[in-house]
């Protein structure tokens, strides 16, 4: 591996699809949204279903300077949608 460690980032990629949250039921009905908490973590990315099953939602904590790069590129910005 060439480089420094202390160089290198790291990035975490997490899935939760495909697992049956939206089936709880705690006796008040079925959720309507889930969502994975990630306060205070960067450089991380979670996937989850959408409520209605036909996509996924992924969750992405940067620092603001990979953030504002991944915001702008294109090969993501032709497949998803924002929802700050």
């Amino acid at each position: 591996m060439d480089g420094n460690a202390s160089e290198m980032k790291m990035f975490t990629f997490s899935s939760a699809y495909r697992l049956p949250f939206y089936e709880t039921n705690f006796g008040c009905g079925k959720p309507l949204w889930i969502t994975l908490a990630q306060r205070g973590m960067k450089n991380t990315f979670a996937s989850i279903d959408t409520s209605d099953g036909k996509g996924i939602q992924v969750l992405v904590t940067l620092t603001e300077e990979d953030m504002a790069k991944f915001e702008q590129d294109p090969a993501i910005l032709a497949y998803a949608s924002s929802s700050n």
